[in-house]
């Protein structure tokens, strides 16, 4: 309020000095706007240049781009954030490119220091990326990898000493991996394993684990291979066909990669020479069928081939002279004629040839009715059948008689017959259930006792087997696939779709069994898993033992191996503890450690030096010194 009035009686005055000032009212009118002008110029002029120097204070410099830069002009400072950049993708070529972007400055450079760190730091990883290299089996690649660190680094000191590391722990390696092979050669399995277990303890990854595992699997499968070999030895010992190609089988299974290849090879040269020995008492026998039945079970690939057909040559021509009959004498020795002179049965061959000549002088009655059945036609196999009738049952040729009659017979039936067999292919032909289904209906117009009948059911099983193929081929597939994603029980489920006598149910069935197998391993894992858990040595034990009831053929297999070696060294710790308190009680728990499994080594070790400490030590008194007789007395 009293501020209020003082002003404005202020202002009254003021305008009453203005009355008597006439020069200052004019004045004081012209100046002022003036004033106002400069003042907010200046504000404005200071505003923009504070607010212009604030965005370019808080504007970020672009990032260079590395792949554009031109190296012959770029500046030190360039070249080192281009470095770094390339430093961390830690690959070799990346920090190789690394250090010769830095090396390229001067050795006077002021940012020396700084890029001498970059270089050694980088040229560590060059070193440490080759170990790694090395770790893996990869030599050369890291013997190449460390030579191409600068010489210049510090690190570079230690090139040459690693890579002579590398090299002896390589040749090391190498060394017991060669000794075991060639102890596996000599059959001697358990020297090569004691090489192989020098390889667990090469300090290389590479050998130490893949190499190492190697050789314990084929240790395995060489001491697999020779126990089958034995049940082949013996086999042909017993001798006769069936044991000899038992001993061939058994035998040819063993690859040429084998260790038992050659004793597999000596088996087999001597099955074949028995198998000769065979051959020659039947034909010294003349018992024909049985040279043929011999001849046809001895497989093909054997190196008996040329023997093999002249075999079956003699026995086809031995087995047609027996019938009696013109035809068979006719067939015989042309058959037996084709036989070489080289043949290692000629000259058991030429006697025979003589006498089924002779005996062609005697085979003349059939003559007429086999010339009316040559014709083929139903007709004139009807007229062979009655000419061949005539022959009286007394006649010596009635039974070579009554065998062509039945042989016409046959020929009259498989013509009458096979137009039904050859509709039912056509329907086939399409592939599909109709066409499958229809061609069965005309096969099956084929009786029994009729010559096409066995060929008739081949084609209608074959038949029914396309159309169970298409009808449960799908459900197999969905079986697999559940299977194939661990869904075992679904899998099992599905399969069991496919019922008895259908085409898919053997192999049905044989999945069922794998998957079944599959679930029992993971149930016994699991359980032996839980155990294992418990962390005490009887827990561990019997969780080993329950591990080891699971089949190698399933697919836990390596979770198997994984949680036996960790209870293995779990015992083995324990173990040691224990040692520090109870010998006894130390190498019992040691030797609960399974064969195979990663401790198994040490633990034995441990239990060779418990056993040490244990045994008594005889500490006997010194001697008394001996006086010898006379000197005392003499005193």
């Amino acid at each position: 309020m009293n501020s209020s009035t003082d002003a404005r009686k202020m202002g009254a005055g003021a305008e009453q000095i203005d009355k008597f000032n006439p020069v200052r009212k004019p004045n004081r009118g012209l100046s002022w706007p003036i004033f106002q002008l400069w003042v907010f110029f200046f504000i404005l002029v200071t505003s923009g240049v504070g607010f212009g120097a604030t965005i370019w204070l808080f504007k970020l410099p672009e990032v260079p781009n590395c792949d554009q830069v031109s190296w012959q002009f770029a500046s030190a400072s360039m070249r080192i954030y281009c470095a770094q950049l390339e430093a961390e993708k830690k690959t070799g070529d990346s920090l190789l490119r690394a250090i010769a972007l830095v090396e390229a400055l001067p050795l006077d450079h002021p940012l020396g220091p700084q890029i001498n760190d970059h270089v050694e730091e980088w040229a560590t990883d060059i070193l440490n990326l080759a170990e790694r290299k090395f770790q893996r089996g990869e030599l050369d690649k890291a013997i190449a990898m460390a030579e191409n660190i600068p010489i210049k680094a510090e690190v570079y000191q230690l090139v040459a000493d690693r890579i002579e590391r590398w090299r002896s722990i390589w040749a090391s390696g190498v060394e017991s991996y060669n000794e075991a092979d060639k102890q596996l050669r000599a059959g001697n399995w358990l020297l090569a394993f004691r090489h192989s277990v020098k390889l667990s303890y090469v300090k290389n990854d590479y050998w130490a684990t893949t190499k190492y595992q190697e050789l314990i699997d084929t240790i395995q499968l060489a001491r697999e291979e020779s126990k089958k070999l034995d049940s082949a030895y013996k086999a042909l010992r017993r001798g006769g066909l069936e044991n000899l190609l038992q001993a061939i089988k058994i035998a040819e299974a063993i690859g040429k990669e084998s260790y038992a290849y050659g004793n597999a090879q000596n088996i087999i040269a001597d099955a074949q020479k028995k198998m000769v020995k065979l051959a020659e008492r039947l034909i010294d026998r003349q018992n024909w069928w049985e040279l043929l039945r011999f001849a046809d079970k001895i497989p093909e690939n054997l190196p008996l081939q040329e023997q093999l057909d002249d075999w079956k040559l003699l026995a086809r021509a031995g087995t047609n002279a027996e019938l009696g009959t013109v035809f068979g004498l006719e067939t015989a020795i042309g058959q037996a004629k084709n036989i070489s002179s080289t043949s290692t049965i000629y000259d058991t061959v030429q006697p025979l040839l003589n006498r089924w000549e002779r005996e062609m002088a005697d085979v003349g009655l059939l003559l007429e009715a086999q010339e009316l059945a040559r014709i083929g036609s139903i007709g004139s196999l009807t007229a062979a059948i009655a000419k061949a009738k005539t022959i009286p049952a007394n006649n010596p040729r009635s039974g070579e008689a009554q065998r062509k009659i039945n042989k016409w017979q046959r020929e009259i039936a498989i013509k009458e017959d096979m137009p039904f067999l050859e509709r039912g292919r056509e329907f086939a032909a399409s592939g599909t259930i109709e066409g499958l289904q229809a061609a069965i209906s005309q096969a099956s117009f084929i009786g029994p006792n009729r010559p096409l009948y066995t060929e008739a059911q081949n084609y209608i099983r074959q038949w029914r087997r396309s159309i169970q193929r298409q009808q449960d081929k799908p459900i197999l597939d969905r079986a697999i696939a559940l299977g194939n994603a661990g869904d075992f029980a679904a899998a099992i489920e599905t399969a069991a779709q496919i019922s008895r006598r259908r085409t898919f149910y053997s192999e049905a069935q044989g999945k069922i069994i794998e998957w079944e197998r599959e679930i029992k391993a993971r149930e016994t894992l699991e359980k032996a898993d839980r155990i294992g858990r418990e962390g005490t040595v009887a827990a561990l034990e019997e969780a080993i033992a329950i591990a080891y009831r699971i089949p190698s053929s399933t697919s836990f297999r390596v979770r198997q191996i994984q949680l036996l070696n960790r209870w293995s060294e779990q015992l083995l710790i324990k173990a040691q503890n224990e040692a520090q308190y109870s010998l006894q009680l130390a190498i019992n728990i040691a030797q609960k450690i399974p064969y195979g499994t990663s401790a198994y080594n040490l633990a034995q070790t441990q239990i060779r030096t418990w056993r040490e400490q244990l045994q008594p030590r005889l500490y006997l008194p010194e001697p008394e010194p001996v006086t010898e007789p006379g000197i005392g007395n003499r005193e």
